[in-house]
């Protein structure tokens, strides 16, 4: 079971962050961050990327060292190793600037499962026009 939580906007959607670790963002990148409408991070990562590989190929035409090309694969592993430890802490911070709130935090085994858990809940309507009013009102 994975914890989510849960960020609800006033007209358009609820969405399920999970807590911690992003692992698709780790695997993917820039892909998930474009996904998740991360463009200028999408970009940075994109430059970032094709830099390390420019200069990996330009070394090894020029040097055809081994420690080098060693240390530029710990560059992307670190880029990747970045994405995915603030992945999610970016998505969220998106969301916070589209006017969505946390609402709560749920336990499910997936993003799907965590917001059919929220909207279960007896007082989840009442919380979302709530935040609506709130929102719209301050």
């Amino acid at each position: 079971m994975k914890t989510f939580d849960i960020y609800c906007h006033p007209v358009s959607a609820i969405e399920a962050v999970k807590v911690g670790f992003s692992w698709p963002a780790f695997f993917f990148g820039s892909l998930w961050m474009l996904d998740k409408g991360l463009w200028g991070r999408a970009g940075l990562w994109l430059v970032s990327y094709a830099a390390v590989r420019l200069v990996a190929t330009l070394a090894d035409t020029v040097q055809g060292g081994d420690y080098f090309g060693l240390f530029l694969m710990g560059l992307l592993a670190a880029l990747a190793l970045i994405a995915g430890a603030n992945g999610n802490r970016w998505w969220v911070q998106r969301l916070l600037k589209r006017r969505y709130r946390r609402m709560t935090t749920v336990t499910a085994p997936t993003p799907e499962e965590a917001t059919l858990e929220y909207l279960d809940q007896p007082n989840a309507n009442e919380e979302r026009l709530r935040s609506s009013y709130t929102v719209q009102q301050g």
